[in-house]
């Protein structure tokens, strides 16, 4: 059923002028397949949502941007949109299917999705609204997107979860204890615990993943926290500790210079254990 209406979509694009792509998790042998019927002079506008474990898993391709610049299109980042939206000109299909292979029921083993095309819907309401709250990467962002390692766990399309760190500060002083927790062992009293358990709450890391697993989902996510990267950037900027703190507090809602300490000796045991501290070459 999908696969057919997808069928009858890109066959809608061949003639567009306007076609427009959005959708959390974008694979590039799909919106290859999509692409190629559509016609050069159509105006081609993808928006998606990359996170640092969509990226590392591989539950979206960051060479996808590419694929849309080549065309001449306008590739975006929305931080949270979930919506599975794709429009022709005035045909515009809604539902559940990702633009990946298993989502639009062109693999050997398809997801159960929905796709349907939408009788009445304010479209131009809903992509003016994505259009103001998504943005153009630059090559430069794209490039640090590309350079992300690969991770070894191996989850099914659709198997990823919507992780937002976006007002996340690592708590655990020492990120070591994350596995100890995790693996189900002791930590030496309940106040370390239980920052601990916040810590994974937050970074919702699946059940029964080994060691490197572990410390490959971790450091995705960490490496990309923009509370991680703030504090590192701005250890590199300046010497002063005072400074540091003081910036960490008006940017980040931190009551005093004594939590700004803390989070910031914390955000270097992180970048440490995680090898983030060579991406900034003038850290003390």
């Amino acid at each position: 059923m999908t696969q057919q209406v997808w069928r009858d979509f890109t066959n809608a694009c061949s003639n567009a002028r306007s076609v427009v792509l959005v959708a959390p998790y974008i694979k590039l042998d799909a919106l290859r397949m999509t692409l190629d019927a559509v016609g050069d002079d159509a105006e081609v506008t993808c928006i998606t949502r990359w996170t640092a474990l969509d990226v590392s898993l591989g539950a979206s391709d960051v060479a996808c941007r590419s694929l849309i610049v080549d065309k001449g299109g306008s590739f975006r980042l929305h931080n949270s949109v979930h919506a599975k939206y794709y429009r022709a000109d005035d045909h515009i299909l809604i539902g559940s299917a990702n633009l990946t292979m298993s989502g639009l029921g062109l693999s050997n083993s398809p997801n159960l999705e929905i796709l349907t095309w939408a009788a009445s819907f304010d479209w131009v309401a809903f992509e003016s609204r994505l259009l103001l709250e998504s943005r153009e990467i630059t090559d430069d962002e794209y490039a640090m997107w590309e350079s992300m390692p690969k991770s070894s766990i191996d989850l099914p399309d659709n198997g990823f979860p919507i992780l937002d760190l976006d007002q996340w500060k690592p708590q655990t002083r020492d990120p070591e204890y994350l596995w100890d927790v995790y693996s189900g062992r002791c930590l030496p009293s309940d106040d370390q615990y239980e920052l601990a358990m916040a810590d994974l709450a937050a970074l919702k890391i699946p059940a029964t993943l080994d060691r490197q697993a572990f410390d490959d989902w971790v450091g995705s996510a960490v490496s990309f926290s923009p509370f991680v990267t703030y504090v590192l950037r701005q250890m590199a900027a300046t010497r002063n500790d005072a400074e540091l703190w003081d910036m960490i507090c008006a940017e980040w809602n931190v009551p005093d210079r004594a939590t700004a300490s803390r989070l910031s000796e914390t955000v270097e045991n992180w970048a440490r254990l995680y090898n983030l501290l060579t991406k900034y070459q003038d850290i003390r």
